[in-house]
């Protein structure tokens, strides 16, 4: 699956399609396109001198993959219940993925439908929905250490 665009030449008519989380009962979104797989968590083993939101790797079929809690990066409350595991592919060598609390399900808005969010360098937008907000994260940004 992939960022779907209608053919317009209105871009506000671009429709995102994206993978809805949770953290702490705050929905969050990433692209689709972003995402290679979900996984149960599994133990970690810890990288000393790595950065705080780097909370261990796994390894994934013969790879290793580097951890990341987004809590951290979000300074959100930590808890230790059971979560989930999205891991991303960004196109190169190295693998990543986020803890997560839950996966909630793939869904589609229109880009018109985001309320951008220029002063934050990890939150690309929110979208403001019946059931409340669901912000839209970038996870190159917090992968790669620059949030």
């Amino acid at each position: 699956m992939s960022l779907q665009a209608r053919e317009s030449d209105d871009p506000t008519v671009e429709e995102l399609q994206v993978l809805e989380f949770g953290l702490n009962g705050q929905r969050y979104c990433v692209e689709i396109e972003t995402i290679a797989e979900i996984v149960d968590e599994e133990p970690l083993t810890a990288v000393p001198d790595s950065d705080p939101h780097v909370v261990g790797v796994m390894n994934l079929r013969d790879e290793t993959t580097t951890i990341v809690d987004p809590k951290i990066v979000f300074d959100l409350e930590r808890d230790d219940n059971e979560r989930r595991i999205v891991i991303f592919d960004d196109g190169t060598d190295e693998q990543f993925g986020w803890l997560v609390d839950t996966v909630h399900r793939v869904s589609t808005f229109r880009r018109s439908d985001v309320e951008q969010q220029d002063d934050s360098r990890t939150v690309r937008g929110l979208v403001n929905r019946d059931d409340g907000f669901l912000i839209w994260v970038d996870p190159a940004v917090i992968n790669r250490g620059s949030a």
